[in-house]
């Protein structure tokens, strides 16, 4: 099993200014995070030590194919660094929505920087990372993960997801201002919809799965506060199960 300190001398090795044209951005491990992220509030990325470790255990490599992955893993931050919005995320949406924006913004930085990086897979890394072997989704957010991450799922929405992140949206950066961040956002958040309401109508489910449940709790609470920026709604997600139900019933 590959340790700590080789996992830190690998992520140390990395040119990460050569790519970033500044030697502000740092990065080092951690023993606990379940994940490798970035912290777009004090430039460090942190590599998580678990996550490696499991990557090694699932391919039972050697180091020197360990390496590849750490490095991969090392090239997506360091692109959340040159890409994402320091504010992408809001204080004002739900963790699930802002869990939903984090999908999307993984796939929209990888594809852009997709031949940046030397030796650089990000695609076969993720399936690595989640030891996919072409499980269906069981659930509409899983759905959603399997179209945005892994490219699986209606074509419609593949050519969609295409055009969000190299055209419509190809151009945000930590630069962009706050209504430009919140048009993306949005846009995001709008797409989810869609794919949920194909996965409800596809499966004829009478009833919204568990995950939505919680998201309209998570919306309704939200609410109550009178701060809601999202476009997200218990009435549109109560469409969807009423859409799936007559879809159930008409057939």
């Amino acid at each position: 099993m590959i340790t700590q300190n080789q996992i830190k001398q690998i992520a140390k090795k990395l040119p990460i200014s050569f790519y970033t044209g500044n030697d502000k951005v740092s990065v080092d491990v951690d023993a606990s995070a379940p994940t490798s992220y970035y912290n777009p509030m004090t430039d460090e990325i942190k590599i998580s030590i678990p996550a490696m470790q499991q990557i090694c255990k699932i391919l039972n490599e050697n180091d020197s194919n360990a390496e590849w992955y750490i490095r991969t893993n090392c090239y997506h931050e360091i692109s959340h660094s040159m890409l994402t919005p320091k504010e992408l995320k809001s204080r004002y949406l739900s963790q699930f929505e802002n869990d939903i924006l984090n999908v999307f913004e993984d796939e929209r930085i990888e594809t852009i920087n997709a031949n940046l990086f030397y030796d650089t897979n990000f695609k076969k890394n993720i399936i690595v990372l989640n030891n996919w072997k072409g499980e269906q989704p069981t659930n509409a957010f899983s759905n959603f993960y399997h179209l945005v991450r892994f490219r699986q799922g209606n074509i419609f929405l593949l050519d969609e997801l295409d055009r969000m992140i190299e055209v419509d949206f190809a151009d945000i950066t930590q630069e962009c201002d706050e209504y430009k961040i919140q048009m993306y956002r949005n846009a995001i958040l709008q797409f989810y919809k869609k794919v949920a309401k194909q996965w409800y109508e596809k499966n004829n489910m009478e009833a919204l799965d568990k995950e939505a449940k919680e998201l309209m709790n998570q919306n309704q609470q939200n609410q109550n506060s009178n701060q809601r920026s999202s476009q997200f709604s218990f009435d549109d997600f109560n469409k969807f199960g009423s859409n799936a139900s007559s879809n159930a019933s008409s057939n």
